[in-house]
């Protein structure tokens, strides 16, 4: 499933983050919240793009959803005023923020 309709808003910082250069690379791990009665659990996948499921027992998972976004790093979840909130580090090393529709 693509994330078109899933994004209902989304911020971009226009300053990069802090990154180091001796950094070549790691296994990033999954971000998990419970949210709505359901289990979410966020990561990045080998294609850099964000993956999200949810379960409602914490037991079995499903509805993945493969987002168009795309990371190098661990996403992080979130809840704001009733909605899923992901976060995440994009192109240019700018942090986003996408406020999630389910």
């Amino acid at each position: 499933m693509a994330s078109e309709g899933i994004i209902t808003s989304k911020v971009t910082t226009k300053d990069n983050v802090y990154w180091n250069s001796k950094e070549t690379g790691s296994v990033t791990g999954p971000a998990i919240l419970s949210h709505g009665g359901r289990l979410w659990v966020a990561w990045t996948g080998t294609d850099r793009h964000l993956n999200l499921m949810s379960s409602p027992d914490g037991v079995t998972f499903d509805y993945k959803v493969v987002l168009d976004e795309r990371s190098s790093g661990q996403p992080a979840l979130g809840e704001h005023n009733g909605r899923l909130v992901i976060a995440w580090t994009g192109g240019g090393n700018k942090l986003n923020l996408a406020t999630l529709a389910f």
